[in-house]
C-alpha cells in the first residue's frame, strides 16, 4: 500500500532531514501518481525544502503560526513547483472534506493563505490580484460600470432632458 487510502492514511511517515512527514502528504504535494512511491521518488532526487516546509505544516496546520516568516521567505519567481503543490494540496483536501472536516479545512485553510501570503492570490480562484488578500479591485470595477451606464442613460451631455407637456 502506498499510504493514499483511507485505511492507511495519516500512518505511513516518512523522515527526511530528522522530521517526520506523512506520506500522502508529499505524494499529493509532489503529484505523484498512484503507481509511484515517495521513496522511489527520493532515490531519483531531493524534495526542494519548500515543498517540505509546506508539508510539514499541513500534517499539523497548528504550526502555521510559528513558521510564517520560513513561508515568507519561499521565492515566488519562476516557483511553479510550489504554486502546483499548493494547489493539489486545496483540491485534495475539498475532496476530502466529507472524510474529517475538521482536519481538511484546516488544510485548506493553510494551503490557501500560503498561497496568498507567497503568490497574493488563489491559482484554483483564477482571479489576479492587486491586493495580498485575493479579492482584488472587483468592488471598484462593479461601481465603476454602474455609474457610467449610469451617465449613458441620462444622455450625451449628463443633463436631464426636458419634460414633455
Amino acid at each position: 500500500m502506498n499510504g493514499r487510502d483511507g485505511m492507511s492514511k495519516g500512518n505511513t511517515t516518512v523522515e527526511i532531514k530528522k522530521r517526520m512527514y506523512n506520506q500522502s502528504t508529499l505524494e499529493i504535494l509532489l503529484g505523484l501518481g498512484e503507481d509511484e512511491s515517495i521513496t522511489e521518488h527520493l532515490k531519483q532526487q531531493p524534495i526542494p525544502e519548500d515543498i517540505l516546509n509546506i508539508a510539514w505544516v499541513l500534517d499539523k496546520p497548528t504550526r502555521l503560526p510559528t513558521v510564517l516568516k520560513t513561508i515568507h521567505a519561499i521565492n515566488k519567481e519562476d516557483n511553479i513547483d510550489v504554486r502546483l503543490s499548493l494547489a493539489r494540496a486545496q483540491i485534495d483536501a475539498a475532496l476530502k472534506m466529507n472524510e474529517n472536516l475538521q482536519q481538511y479545512t484546516k488544510q485548506k485553510f493553510v494551503a490557501e493563505t500560503i498561497e496568498r501570503m507567497v503568490f497574493g492570490n488563489l491559482l484554483v480562484e483564477g482571479k489576479s490580484s492587486k491586493n495580498s488578500n485575493g479579492n482584488g479591485d472587483q468592488k471598484t470595477e462593479k461601481k465603476t460600470k454602474g455609474k457610467s451606464a449610469g451617465k449613458k442613460k441620462a444622455g450625451s451631455s449628463g443633463k436631464k432632458a426636458p419634460a414633455k407637456k
